[in-house]
């Protein structure tokens, strides 16, 4: 049984105007105490599973159960020391469920590391960094609040290149005042740099955040749709002739280097999440941990349980969550199998949809599999995504 784990870092040195994720500017005694509350439920959640005949995940553990792929995110799991980082990646190894040839990415801010700590940090066994440069335009980072500026980012990337063989970086199209020139230039140098790996997300302006506010109050000019789709378009023709193969909707690898534990959410597959806020998947049911990261090290310090909710889903809504997921992807969903394996005939249910999707030029259709056109079909998953709704 192969399976993804996901450990949360919810701290990074300054809160990014744009940012909505589970995160925080911390003082260090609470860092450190997380630190040992994120290795404790680790050696806990980690060591206690296990794979039984019908395929699901449950507890104690034979050998058969695999993680796979590794990922440390946040936040800014670089904002710990590279010992620190390894200590979490050695309670992982510990255990003696992770694979050898396993996937174990560490996201990093540029100002957050240097050639010594990425050496350390490839040393202790992390084989892929993920770089959140977002943009190449020093008054572009300063509207999303970032705490490097270009040339920082730009050495910690060519840094970086030199030391580990599968680099990812995280760019961002859609900012306020983005031209197709400033695009086109942060594009231009990130092909320069020759990652294996290039996540391009377009910006979402939430509420209660900082850049949410500017907007409200006028002091920035969000983009109109049609701009935002075409800096998208203008991102999708720049990476593909540069040799980017576009595998999900802001993803585009090199071949062989896609997203292996992403690949492991798209595909709607099992997973394990440690850490404050940190979401799981196992035996068909949905968890989340508690979210504060100081209720979080409270709970593991009284030997409570760390989970904050738990969904367990029936067929219909894991048929609609499969097929939203899967059709990010350029692989898109197997309509038929989804049906057998729910008991619903969803290429009966939804033939009008599916027909007049490919008519449109959104979607195409062939041996029962549904695929979202990336010209066209990928900009419009959300609206597609919810007329699969059971």
């Amino acid at each position: 049984m192969q399976l993804g784990l996901y450990v949360h870092f919810p701290f990074c040195i300054s809160k990014c105007n744009y940012c909505d994720f589970n995160s925080q500017v911390a003082p260090a005694e609470l860092r450190e105490r997380y630190l040992a509350a994120l290795i404790e439920q680790l050696e806990c959640r980690v060591s206690g599973l296990t794979y039984c005949p019908d395929g699901q995940v449950s507890s104690p553990t034979p050998d058969a159960l695999h993680i796979t792929t590794v990922f440390f995110g946040g936040g800014t799991p670089t904002i710990y020391s590279a010992d620190d980082l390894a200590r979490v990646l050695d309670t992982i190894s510990s255990t003696g469920k992770l694979d050898p040839g396993a996937e174990i990415t560490c996201e990093a801010n540029p100002d957050t590391v240097d050639a010594d700590k990425l050496d350390a940090l490839r040393a202790a066994g992390f084989n892929r960094i993920s770089l959140g440069m977002q943009s190449l335009v020093d008054v572009e980072l300063q509207i999303l609040g970032r705490s490097h500026d270009s040339d920082t980012a730009l050495a910690a990337a060519a840094t970086a290149r030199d030391i580990f063989d599968n680099l990812s970086v995280d760019i961002i199209y859609g900012i306020p005042g983005q031209t197709a020139d400033s695009w086109a230039g942060t594009l231009a140098a990130i092909i320069a740099l020759q990652p294996d790996h290039i996540s391009a997300y377009g910006l979402m302006i939430e509420a209660d955040t900082p850049l949410f506010e500017m907007v409200t109050a006028g002091q920035l000019q969000p983009h109109d749709d049609d701009t935002y789709a075409d800096l998208y378009e203008q991102g999708q023709s720049t990476l593909a002739a540069a040799g980017y193969e576009q595998y999900e909707i802001s993803n585009f690898a090199r071949p062989g280097r896609r997203c292996l534990h992403n690949l492991i959410y798209w595909r709607n597959q099992q997973y394990l999440g440690c850490g404050a806020g940190a979401a799981s998947y196992l035996d068909g049911t949905r968890s989340v941990n508690v979210a504060d990261p100081q209720e979080y090290c409270d709970a593991a310090a009284a030997g409570e349980d760390v989970i904050a909710s738990e969904e367990t889903l029936d067929k219909p809504h894991w048929a609609a969550e499969t097929i939203m997921l899967g059709l990010r992807t350029i692989e898109g969903v197997d309509l038929r199998q989804i049906s057998q394996d729910c008991d619903i005939d969803l290429e009966k249910e939804h033939e009008g949809t599916i027909s007049a999707l490919a008519a449109e030029g959104i979607a195409t259709y062939s041996h029962s599999v549904l695929r979202l056109t990336p010209e066209k079909g990928f900009l419009l998953h959300s609206e597609v995504a919810r007329r699969f709704l059971l």
